[in-house]
């Protein structure tokens, strides 16, 4: 164990002395007493030469740079929104698609149906890597386009429940068998169940939500009620 040094006490002339010096160096020249003038440059001289040579120092403003720096990711990021009205009846709901991301390759997507008071309906996002129609955008640009087409239910071959595959008798699930575009209900569907909700004729949202298929959902109590899938060929 090492012995520890006595700690330094400075007398009082000392003291008084340091003190001195301490000010004399934080006062600038021009306010010093001329008889002091002499023993501040010295002091001035003694600091100087404690200072590491070759070094250089160079302001730099805080911002330098910041401006140069969001170009570029504005330029080389994939920020990309649109919007679109779904008639329902008498009612507006609102589709509102965007997504972001460092490149439209890197993007997630996100999607939200509003009802006509804005309260969501819908919430659901992915990566566009994963999504027919999105994972081919160049750049933002192109990806606002092909999110308007994405959204857009004018494409949808279900405008109603009614136009969903009926469930034969005696078949394990809607559709014929061996359908191009075979369709997958949720599991906790059976027959009877399947077939009320296309009496009930509710209104149906559908997008891509794959690169080989779309989800279907139903409009019923305020929300959008996922049915199931339908594959396509990617």
């Amino acid at each position: 164990m090492g012995l520890s040094r006595p700690a330094l006490t400075l007398g009082p002339r000392q003291a008084k002395k340091n003190m001195r010096a301490q000010i004399l160096t934080a006062l600038p020249l021009h306010v010093l007493p001329l008889n002091v003038l002499p023993m501040a440059g010295l002091l001035v001289l003694s600091l100087a030469a404690c200072q590491p040579k070759g070094l250089t120092l160079v302001e730099v403003p805080p911002t330098a740079g910041a401006g140069a720096e969001a170009a570029q990711l504005a330029a080389g990021g994939c920020d990309a929104r649109v919007e679109k009205p779904w008639v329902v009846g008498a009612a507006t709901h609102t589709v509102e698609a965007s997504t972001t991301g460092p490149s439209c390759a890197q993007a997630v997507v996100t999607l939200a149906v509003r009802g006509a008071d804005g309260t969501p309906e819908l919430a659901w996002s992915s990566p566009t890597q994963d999504i027919f129609g999105l994972y081919d955008a160049a750049d933002a640009e192109a990806m606002k386009t092909a999110l308007a087409d994405w959204i857009d239910q004018s494409h949808s071959m279900f405008a109603t429940a009614s136009a969903l595959p009926a469930w034969t008798d005696g078949k394990e699930a809607p559709g014929a068998p061996n359908e191009e575009f075979p369709f997958h209900a949720e599991t906790w569907f059976d027959r009877q169940a399947w077939e009320q909700m296309r009496k009930d004729n509710a209104p149906v949202f559908a997008f891509p939500q794959g690169r080989e298929s779309q989800a279907v959902f139903i409009l019923r109590d305020g929300r959008l009620e996922p049915i199931g899938v339908q594959q396509f060929p990617g």
